[in-house]
């Protein structure tokens, strides 16, 4: 057994950024039973109540190593992805309802995802693979209008003024936080690969429920009040004319 998992070391080491998250814990789930060394960057590494599900994982003990993190801090990423083979920015500000947008989540999100960026060319890693969202391009309400593309491509983006408009600031950050993303790869020479989520379920590995898990457990309960997806789930009838 000690043999086969100095094999499976060989395979390199990866950071995920934001490990404590629904999408991030399975993926570091995934990484370790594919034999990879695995760095996760927390705000808080010490916080076994957000992080603790983590070290449970098989192969944790050997191959998990928990570092800080802190989106708006610059350079805090610099020991996390230190001697990385790849990168995986999963982190971002998933509460929707905000008293001031720009600052508690535009700015994690934007700001943010440049720090890790900045990182990873200061340690040279070969891949950053950037968890944006399926809301970075489905929102537009052009869609009736001639020559309008319905197809979703590298083309295509949300838009930002409908985005606004109708306060969807986490489509917003997505958006902005992508495109800033791109512009810097692109400037760097950094090989980024973004990925677009749709709506995310299934069993939490922490014993926290995400998001979108709060959100189906509200439906369930018929306490529609607090369900944010039926907000979008009214945007996207709007654009799609679906008569929802």
């Amino acid at each position: 057994m000690g043999s086969s998992d100095q094999t499976q070391q060989c395979k390199g080491t990866v950071c995920v950024t934001g490990a404590s998250g629904f999408l991030a814990s399975w993926l570091i789930k995934h990484l370790l039973d594919d034999g990879y060394h695995v760095r996760g960057a927390v705000r808080d590494p010490e916080n076994h109540e957000k992080a603790g599900h983590l070290w449970a994982l098989p192969g944790a003990s050997e191959r998990l190593e928990l570092v800080k993190g802190e989106l708006l801090t610059e350079g805090s990423y610099d020991a996390a992805v230190a001697g990385c083979d790849g990168v995986f920015h999963a982190a971002t500000a998933m509460d929707f309802v905000k008293s001031d947008p720009k600052t508690e989540m535009l700015d994690p999100a934007i700001l943010g995802t440049v720090n890790v960026l900045r990182s990873c060319v200061k340690a040279k890693v070969k891949r950053v693979v950037l968890t944006s969202s399926s809301a970075a391009v489905r929102y537009r309400d052009d869609l009736e209008q001639p020559g309008a593309k319905s197809d979703l491509d590298e083309s295509v983006w949300s838009s930002i003024p409908f985005c606004t408009k109708y306060q969807l600031w986490y489509s917003l950050a997505k958006i902005l936080a992508e495109q800033e993303a791109w512009k810097f790869a692109f400037l760097h020479s950094l090989d980024l690969v973004t990925v677009m989520p749709s709506y995310v379920v299934g069993p939490c590995l922490s014993p926290q429920l995400s998001k979108t898990a709060k959100d189906v457990v509200n439906l369930l309960n018929g306490n529609s009040s607090l369900i944010f997806s039926l907000r979008i789930m009214f945007c996207i009838s709007r654009i799609f004319s679906l008569g929802m």
